[in-house]
Order: structure tokens, then C-alpha cells, then sequence
């Protein structure tokens, strides 16, 4: 009889012999029942358990790891599972961020909240600052109501208008309840792009912009820089800092669609506080990106369009609005 060849993640099916499980179907079986006991409609099959025995497993989504974990009562990196940004993505520091240890106060808003957004919430509302680089859209925690709905809908698409209304609903409470520690000022670094393209119209564009301009006006721990298309310096990859509370660890948090990555290691955070640095000098300082804004909300505005916004019936973009942030304290620059 010939031998069989060992198998590439060894520690990963030693782990399935050791609690019962001899084939890989009966994995995926336990797999299901495991997904449902912890609400998760996912499932796996026996080609995916056979990539997660190979040579090279991919690493698991967040929602799989969970139920992984659930089943082994051991880390991925445990199962043998090496993690795609270095030993520090998705560490005991991100899994502590759980909803039961929090409140789980989102629970309220939202009906069913995938497990990636939830950790988010949940990491955002113990988080004492915030470094943030967006690309494309404006940060979630600055949105206005109708742009997060826009947003929203552009990243999910197969989402329903119920689910649609209730994830924005969820970012004006997290708007609510985002408040950075005193000397923990909240970052956010915006490319031009983001402040060019209208989300479902252009009255959504008006006053979102002009929201930026109240919010920077009446919160002095925000600090917005506009990052404009001909700066020396671009990363194509939106990504966030979050500081944690002691023991003081940071997690850089990565957004894809559908799902999230998480990474905490000291190099991995180091590598993306220097990426961070480069942006913040190559950007437009606060005051001059407030600015910015305030002009590209002027040229936006047409006073002789009739624009039906939720702000009583007037929309906050005029011109005098659009300069009416000078008028208030604002953030340094």
C-alpha cells in the first residue's frame, strides 16, 4: 500500500481527527450547525474545507472565523492559518471588541448586522481616536442621512430599502455616540474625489458638504484635511487608525466589500501610522481644506435651482452658508 501524502495544514485536520470529525464532510456538516447556533446563515463545503487542509489556506472571512473558532475553541492562527498582513490580523486585541461586552446597543437599530460591521461598531465606540484616509466617499461617522442612504445603497446593492434605512439610521447614532477622548483628536483625511462625486443627486452632494462645515465649525477635536488629485503623495486603499483604551493598542481596520479585515501588530501599524504621516503633509492643512470645501460648495450652489433637502425646506448651501464657517472657532491648522 502506497502512503498517503501528508496533508499541507496538518495542524488544521489533526485538530478535526482529534474532535470527531473523520471526513471533511463531516467538518462542513458541523460547520452548518455551528453557523446557525451563532445566527450566521453560512454554510461551507467540502471544496472549501479541502483549501483549508492544503498547503496554503486562505484565511477566513470574519464571519467564518468566528464560527471556526466557535468549533475548535482555538485562534486560526492555532489551526495553522497564517494570516495575509503578518501575525498580528484578527489577534486576541480585535476579538475582545465583542457586542456583548459592549452593550450591543446597535442591536436596537439594526435588525441583522453582519458580523465584520458589528465588531466595527463595536471597536469605534470604545475607540479614543480615530486617524481615518478615505478615497471615494466621505467617512461614515461625518455623513449626513440622505448621503449615507446613497452610500449605502452604491456598496449594496442587493440590500433592501428596509436594511438600507436602517444601517443609515445606525450612522447617525454612531455620529451620536462618536466622541474621541480629549487629546485623542479624530482625523480624517478626505480625497477631492470624494467631495466630487454626487451620490444620488446633486442636493445630497450640497448638503453634505455643507455638513462638513457645521461639523468642523462646532467640534474642535475634528481635525478634516482635503488630500487634492495633484497631491505627491496617494494611496489607493482607504483605511482607519483606531487608538484603543489601555492597555493603549492601536488597530488599522481595513473595508472591503461585503466584509473587513483587522491588523494590530506593531509592524502593521507602524507601516500604516508613517503611510498616514506622508498623507497628512501632503494634503491641504485643516484651515485651507475647510476652504476648499467652502468654495466647492459655492460652485456647487445655483440659486436659481430649487433644492428640497431635510433642513426645513431650505437648503444650507448659499453662499453666505458656504463662508459661514469662518465666523465660528474652528479646528487649528
Amino acid at each position: 500500500m502506497t502512503d498517503r501524502p501528508s496533508p499541507g495544514n496538518a495542524t488544521f485536520v489533526a485538530a478535526r481527527y482529534a474532535r470527531g470529525w473523520n471526513t471533511q464532510q463531516q467538518l462542513a456538516d458541523a460547520f452548518e450547525h455551528q453557523a446557525r447556533e451563532l445566527g450566521l446563515r453560512i454554510d461551507v463545503s467540502v471544496r472549501q474545507v479541502r483549501r483549508w487542509e492544503s498547503t496554503a489556506p486562505p484565511w477566513p472571512t470574519p464571519d467564518y472565523q468566528s464560527v471556526l473558532e466557535a468549533m475548535f475553541g482555538q485562534s486560526l492562527s492555532a489551526l495553522g492559518f497564517v494570516p495575509p498582513y503578518g501575525n498580528g490580523v484578527q489577534s486576541e486585541t480585535v476579538h475582545g471588541v465583542r457586542a456583548d461586552r459592549h452593550g450591543g446597543w446597535w442591536r436596537a437599530v439594526v435588525d441583522d448586522l453582519p458580523n465584520h460591521l458589528e465588531r466595527l461598531v463595536a471597536m469605534e465606540s470604545i475607540a479614543t481616536g480615530v486617524r481615518s484616509y478615505q478615497t471615494t466617499l466621505i467617512p461614515g461617522v461625518l455623513q449626513t442621512y440622505e448621503y449615507a442612504c446613497a452610500a449605502i445603497r452604491a456598496t449594496g446593492p442587493s440590500l433592501s430599502d428596509e436594511a438600507v434605512h436602517q444601517r443609515a439610521e445606525l450612522r447617525m447614532e454612531r455620529q451620536r455616540r462618536f466622541r474621541p477622548t480629549p487629546g485623542h483628536p479624530a482625523w480624517f483625511i478626505i480625497d477631492e474625489s470624494a467631495l466630487r462625486r454626487s451620490l444620488g443627486n446633486r442636493s445630497v452632494l450640497l448638503d453634505q458638504l455643507a455638513h462638513l462645515l457645521q461639523e468642523a465649525s462646532r467640534r474642535p477635536e475634528l481635525r478634516i484635511q482635503v488630500l487634492q488629485v495633484d497631491a505627491e503623495t496617494a494611496i489607493p486603499q482607504p483605511f482607519v487608525i483606531y487608538q484603543l483604551p489601555e492597555p493603549s493598542r492601536c488597530v488599522v481596520y481595513l473595508e472591503a466589500v461585503g466584509d473587513a479585515m483587522y491588523a494590530d501588530s506593531v509592524e502593521i501599524v507602524a507601516g500604516y501610522s508613517i503611510a498616514y504621516e506622508s498623507l497628512q503633509a501632503a494634503a491641504l492643512p485643516p484651515a485651507r481644506s475647510l476652504e476648499f470645501i467652502s468654495r466647492r460648495l459655492a460652485n456647487l450652489w445655483d440659486p436659481e435651482t430649487e433644492v428640497r433637502t431635510s433642513w426645513g425646506g431650505e437648503s444650507p448651501a448659499t453662499p453666505a452658508t458656504a463662508d459661514a464657517w469662518r465666523w465660528r472657532p474652528g479646528p487649528p491648522a
